[in-house]
């Protein structure tokens, strides 16, 4: 066969792969821009009431409030993409137990759960609505009821920006566990990490399907540069062995915080699976109980 035959088969076959990567990045991304179906978990054993709002663009939000008797503080809970309010049981045991007083309020965030929407707010455009849980809980429990605001991965990311835009009101503590600096990088590293899809290839093209997608550069999402407003005390919580953003991730947000901040790096593959009677582990608690 002709070097030019061989070369011919070889150029068609590194496009037909080139096409079939592109086509699993492109379709795997989109699988976290959107919803597929209107679904969520329970939260069992707690007996939550169901909290309805809508916001400004029509959408109705659900929340589940876990009410405790005479609470002055209530604990606001965001949950991580492709996840829903039920995906935060753990999180709510720990602080239930670690401020036994407190409301607990979790959220499912738009395009989760039983809330409206098609497009997920992925951390950027959730902030109106973290803002209207803020308000919602200030409209049922006074203007001086005090509220830590709690985010896992996307939701933690909602948490941090929320906080930077300075319009939440009795917010005095923020609980970010495992925010990513950058987007386009959480989404690579996760589609690294569950796809075995090589990081330093699916970052650009995975910035493009969000640019095409939401008519924005993602860049102008970077997490370390909007939290240089945040003033709102902030511990920056982040396992060592997540899966869905590197460890590395936490330094250039916990760098850049301007208002007093605590970093909590974690060995366990999740904070609530420490000893919390360990003395490393009171550091979280006694930054959290600092400020409510």
């Amino acid at each position: 066969m002709k070097k030019s035959t061989w070369a011919f088969l070889a150029g068609s076959a590194a496009l037909a792969a080139g096409a079939v990567f592109v086509k699993v990045v492109t379709d795997k991304t989109n699988d976290l821009l959107v919803r597929g179906s209107l679904e969520a978990g329970e939260l069992k054993g707690y007996d939550p009431r169901t909290i309805r709002i809508e916001n400004d663009e029509g959408m109705y939000l659900i929340g589940y409030l876990i009410e405790q008797e005479g609470a002055d503080t209530t604990v606001l809970m965001l949950h991580d993409m492709k996840e829903d309010a039920s995906g935060l049981k753990d999180q709510i045991d720990w602080f239930m137990a670690m401020m036994p007083s407190a409301n607990i309020l979790a959220v499912d965030m738009r395009a989760h759960g039983l809330s409206d929407g098609y497009e997920r707010g992925l951390g950027i455009d959730d902030i109106d609505d973290v803002v209207l849980w803020n308000d919602e809980i200030l409209n049922r429990f006074g203007d001086d009821h005090k509220i830590v605001l709690y985010g896992k991965g996307m939701g933690a990311n909602a948490a941090l920006a929320a906080g930077a835009s300075k319009r939440l009101r009795s917010v005095k503590v923020i609980v970010s566990d495992g925010a990513g600096n950058q987007l386009s990088n959480a989404i690579a590293y996760r589609l690294m990490k569950e796809n075995h899809l090589p990081s330093a290839l699916t970052k650009p093209l995975i910035r493009l399907i969000l640019r095409l997608a939401r008519g924005k550069d993602v860049a102008d999402a970077d997490a370390a540069k909007i939290v240089r407003t945040n003033d709102i005390p902030t511990v920056f919580v982040h396992a060592r062995k997540d899966n869905h953003v590197p460890f590395a991730s936490v330094f250039p947000l916990f760098n850049k915080q301007r208002g007093d901040k605590e970093l909590f790096a974690v060995a366990e593959d999740h904070f609530y699976d420490m000893n919390m009677d360990d003395d490393y582990a009171q550091t979280m608690i006694d930054f959290v109980r600092e400020y409510v």
